[in-house]
């Protein structure tokens, strides 16, 4: 299967299907957050896990492999893994830095600080086969994910606060739909230990980020003018993330602490105007960065001055059944 073709693998019926007996409202048990073991092991390269393995820290598996990669999940290994097991992740995750980043940044999960791994969430693509060993002609490490949890304590709802934080791929692997997997990878872990739904933000300058995560996650703002029924007003819960992330959580997003937040647009500005934000700054009018979709482009790009550094924080909620609605919308238009 050529990699141009990952997007549509991941979305093919099968996929959806281990989903949906994974996280659909009917199919999970009144009394724990994740269906039976026994609905799931067999099922799409699901390692055979007993109740109690599924939410601990430690838990990290291969999940939905394809014939060009497979994936593996690290649930703050900086408190599951042993030191050398940690050594040979970060070692992982700085080789696909050295190929999508210049310079590589002294941050988040690319941090040289002893405690860098203990809050993050990973998720990390390897080229080829589990099984091979790792080489110049075998399994690689391609791409990763990084989110971490932000402490919001005023959150009307009590529920988690997930921040997608860092994503970066070989760019080999650009305009591929790599993205796209890495995410549906992530939060087909992350969902289960939350059973309520969580919050999740993203901030970024990249436009088709943006796009994506404004399509991908429900009660989202900003939110793209689509009707009457959308959303043109921010939520409570969406001004005491956005405040809370200005006030307490600008280093973990690597947020300028001269820069503003606008809360009438939710667009950081001056956000990236610092020397270590240089590797992240990007051109709004630079089309490899926008999405297909012109109008979501038009409207994210239309928040932020060009070369100035501006950051757009979009503040969304997923749950299991907005999560099945996003992978089978995403199905839908593959077959058009």
């Amino acid at each position: 299967m050529a990699l141009s073709g990952l997007l549509w693998s991941f979305l093919s019926t099968d996929f959806l299907l281990g989903l949906k007996i994974r996280f659909s409202a009917s199919s999970l048990p009144k009394t724990q957050p994740f269906a039976t073991p026994g609905q799931l092991n067999g099922l799409h390269g699901l390692p055979n896990l007993t109740s109690a393995d599924y939410g601990k820290p430690s838990y990290k598996g291969v999940l939905w492999a394809t014939s060009d990669m497979f994936f593996r999940f690290y649930n703050r290994p900086g408190l599951t893994l042993s030191s050398s097991e940690q050594e040979l992740l970060r070692r992982d995750l700085l080789s696909v830095a050295r190929a999508g980043l210049n310079p590589v940044p002294d941050y988040q999960c690319l941090s040289s600080r002893p405690d860098a791994l203990d809050d993050k969430l990973i998720l990390l693509a390897y080229s080829g086969d589990e099984d091979d060993e790792p080489s110049p002609h075998g399994s690689q490490p391609v791409a990763f994910t990084s989110a971490v949890y932000l402490t919001v304590p005023d959150l009307p709802d009590g529920r988690a606060v997930l921040h997608t934080g860092l994503t970066v791929s070989s760019p080999s692997l650009q305009r591929t739909g790599i993205m796209a997997q890495l995410f549906a990878q992530l939060f087909a872990n992350v969902i289960p230990l939350h059973p309520n739904g969580l919050w999740v933000t993203t901030l970024a300058a990249v436009l088709s980020s943006l796009v994506q995560s404004e399509k991908v996650f429900g009660k989202t703002y900003p939110r793209v003018p689509r009707g009457k029924k959308s959303l043109r007003k921010a939520l409570p819960e969406h001004l005491t993330i956005a405040r809370t992330i200005s006030l307490r959580h600008r280093e973990a997003l690597l947020i300028s602490p001269m820069a503003t937040f606008d809360e009438s647009t939710f667009v950081f500005r001056g956000s990236l105007d610092f020397t270590a934000a240089a590797p992240f700054r990007k051109d709004v009018d630079d089309v490899r960065f926008w999405h297909r979709d012109e109008e979501a482009t038009d409207f994210f790009r239309g928040l932020m001055r060009k070369g100035k550094g501006d950051e757009v924080l979009l503040v969304g909620f997923v749950d299991a059944d907005q999560f099945w609605k996003a992978m089978t919308e995403r199905m839908e238009r593959a077959r058009l």
